[in-house]
């Protein structure tokens, strides 16, 4: 059994980022109300041109900060996609009304007849498939979600509010979604870890059915503590002591001029085989290799962002022997050099 831990552990880390499409997305509500989406996004120091590289990647925790500002701004949890307003708190008072239930099928469904309270809101539906399979869908058709951004949201809100709940990840057999592979999928894989189908009849996840039945673990002082510190922990993957990619991507560690360990003595940290741990990974849509080259482009962009360090001392710190390499690595990685990505 996987545990979630504490709410810190699910404030992304400095080498977090999020696909700069995703960042762009969260905007449509507000520029449909007539916000300059420049001016927001420089209030949370994110270079507006950045955005326009469509490998872009912004640090996490400036998207979090832009999240919060559009949430006050619009006055609305739905960000200005819905037909109607959410209004701040909404989803504070929802929980409140789900802590008490006796397990997490129990909160699903009457966390459903909470928002069914109101016109235009998503709805979530649980069919049981058999005796070892359950399905959670959710119908976003009320809500103008024309690039599927809300629908990500949704789901990763319900997986990991229900994972928090309950103390524990709640494995994904499958992630679904009923429109075509967008050519950002490989960006789904990372969001959600799991087998991604996609020109299915809904929008949800296959779960071994056993969950449904766990108990809800959490207090009101928890509650209290989660709420403030969203959306970390519901727009992001917490998944540095969860699934097997964050435990290799932490294992790695921030600093690639070190010998990095091997996937070998990785394993052994985790007490399996190497055959076993790559098909752990394979079964995340992950590789080790795949994993190292994420983390240091993350890593990248967190040095370029926030720190003073100059590109040579990156360039070290990333374990790559030539600035040049570093460049070349970058631009394939973002679109745009590490020099241009800099922030001013």
């Amino acid at each position: 059994m996987t545990k979630v831990n504490s709410e810190a552990d699910l404030i992304p880390g400095p080498e977090h980022t999020t696909p700069g499409y995703l960042v762009a997305a969260s905007l449509r509500g507000a520029i449909n109300k007539g916000y300059d989406p420049q001016a927001l996004l420089q209030q949370v120091g994110i270079d507006p041109e950045i955005l326009s590289n469509p490998g872009a990647r912004i640090a996490s925790s400036r998207y979090a900060r832009l999240l919060q500002n559009l949430w006050l701004l619009l006055k609305d949890e739905f960000l200005g996609f819905g037909q109607v307003v959410s209004k701040p708190g909404t989803f504070a008072t929802m929980s409140q009304t789900i802590l008490p239930c006796h397990n997490l099928e129990h909160a699903l469904k009457r966390a459903n007849r909470f928002y069914q309270m109101f016109d235009h809101t998503p709805a979530i539906r649980l069919k049981l498939i058999d005796d070892q399979l359950a399905q959670i869908s959710i119908d976003m058709s009320q809500l103008e979600d024309h690039d599927h951004y809300l629908t990500l949201c949704a789901m990763g809100i319900i997986h990991r509010f229900g994972s928090w709940l309950i103390g524990e990840r709640v494995p994904l057999i499958k992630a679904c979604f009923d429109y075509s592979r967008p050519q950002s999928s490989h960006d789904y894989q990372q969001f959600f870890t799991s087998e991604l189908e996609f020109d299915q009849d809904f929008c949800g996840f296959i779960i071994p059915r056993k969950h449904l039945a766990a108990k809800l673990v959490r207090s009101e002082v928890d509650l209290k503590a989660f709420i403030m510190q969203s959306p970390n922990g519901l727009m992001f993957n917490p998944d540095d002591n969860q699934s097997f990619s964050g435990q290799v991507r932490k294992l790695l560690g921030r600093d690639f001029s070190e010998n990095l360990l091997s996937l070998e003595e990785i394993a052994e940290l985790l007490h399996m085989t190497p055959q076993t741990l790559r098909r752990r990974l394979k079964d995340e849509g992950a590789s080790f290799q795949d994993i190292k080259d994420q983390l240091r482009r993350d890593l990248a962009i967190y040095y370029l962002n926030d720190t003073d360090l100059s590109v040579q001392e990156i360039t070290e710190k990333l374990g790559f022997a030539e600035t040049s390499n570093f460049h070349r690595a970058f631009k394939k990685w973002t679109g745009t050099t590490p020099r241009k990505y800099r922030l001013t």
